[in-house]
């Protein structure tokens, strides 16, 4: 549906409601380049164009209260952790809508023993530790081993 350029709308993503307002009217595939948020459009006519790597935040978690008062420029990492830290509930909620939620789901890793050819010494790790498997043996200093996978270790994590 065409719609002149200035229109405002609020469009829905993931159960949060966003205004957007067009900018252009450029006929072609990509027809989302001609909309913009809001909110970005309203500090780009205060203060000007906005660096990349930064990003407009809403200051009380509102997205559709565009008012200049109620925006911030931050670096996105700046505005990620500013979300977690003063909407805890909502950012917790958004995880887990996106799927990004690990509360309660079991991790599953593949546990595996490097066994020394020399000497027969075993060193256990998992696929998740961070440890590298051994390249010389500590007591032998034999540097030939035998990788053997023994199985699926599970973790639950706690509460």
């Amino acid at each position: 549906m065409w719609r002149p350029i200035g229109t405002v709308v609020v469009k829905k993503k993931l159960d949060t409601k966003l205004r957007m307002i067009k900018i252009s009217d450029v006929r072609g595939l990509r027809t989302m380049s001609n909309w913009m948020i809001y909110a970005r459009y309203m500090w780009e006519r205060e203060y000007g164009e906005i660096p990349v790597g930064q990003c407009v935040a809403h200051l009380d978690g509102d997205r559709l209260n565009d008012s200049i008062s109620n925006l911030a420029l931050m670096t996105r990492i700046e505005c990620l952790r500013y979300y977690q830290l003063k909407f805890p509930d909502k950012y917790a909620e958004t995880r887990r809508k996106m799927g990004l939620a690990h509360k309660g789901k079991k991790k599953v890793y593949r546990l595996y023993t490097w066994e020394c050819n020399g000497c027969s010494t075993s060193y256990k790790y998992t696929q998740r530790a961070n440890k590298k498997p051994p390249r010389i043996c500590i007591k032998c200093g034999f540097a030939s081993f035998t990788k053997t996978c023994l199985g699926l270790k599970t973790e639950v994590p706690s509460a």
